[in-house]
């Protein structure tokens, strides 16, 4: 049987976004501004929505706790397995305490807030690409430490207990984070509420 967990949580990390777009595909791109691998308009193609309002799709956090899961041991595994055949994200887009800043549409990449003590900011960083051993320029949208989210977990409770699904979403934050950056400690959180509705 399904039953309903809802979850809050607060960043103790920024969280950093970067929206994969199709037109980063060299063969279907269109004429866009910048280099390849270096494009600094590339945050007006991230997570928010006309009106400003900062989201992260549903599988960001599908993804984290299921990285997460690993932590937590069963027999001479993890209960990852378990996890991924019991668990649910209610919502396609989990919405954050954050808005992108007033005219951010009239806002040039050097106009944007840069610093981390601004609610959002832009992220600009070297990435490594581990494949091409290749360098790009990321102008990533983050929100400061603070941000929090709410989201709907759907628990088979047949295959996991209400322990081990509190148990993940706390080591999720502690150990793995969410969204970007992750492996440099960013998107790392704690959690304010996780209550079963049944």
């Amino acid at each position: 049987m399904m039953i309903e967990c809802k979850v809050k949580i607060r960043g103790v990390k920024p969280i950093l976004f970067h929206k994969f777009n199709i037109e980063s595909i060299s063969e279907m791109s269109k004429v866009k501004s910048g280099t390849a691998g270096n494009n600094p308009d590339e945050w007006r193609n991230s997570f928010f929505e006309e009106g400003g309002q900062i989201y992260m799709p549903g599988g960001y956090i599908t993804s984290a706790l299921k990285n997460g899961s690993v932590h937590t041991k069963q027999g001479r595994g993890s209960i990852q397995k378990s996890w991924i055949s019991a668990i649910q994200v209610q919502e396609e887009k989990v919405y954050l305490n954050r808005k992108m800043p007033e005219n951010w549409q009239e806002l040039s990449t050097d106009d944007f807030p840069k610093d981390p003590s601004n609610e959002v900011y832009l992220d600009i960083r070297m990435v490594a690409n581990p494949n091409t051993k290749g360098r790009n320029v990321r102008y990533r949208i983050a929100c400061s430490i603070g941000w929090e989210c709410e989201f709907t977990l759907l628990v088979n409770d047949k295959i996991l207990s209400k322990e081990i699904v509190k148990k993940v979403v706390e080591d999720t934050g502690v150990l793995q984070g969410i969204a970007d950056a992750r492996t440099l400690g960013y998107g790392r959180f704690t959690v304010l509420e996780c209550e079963f509705l049944k």
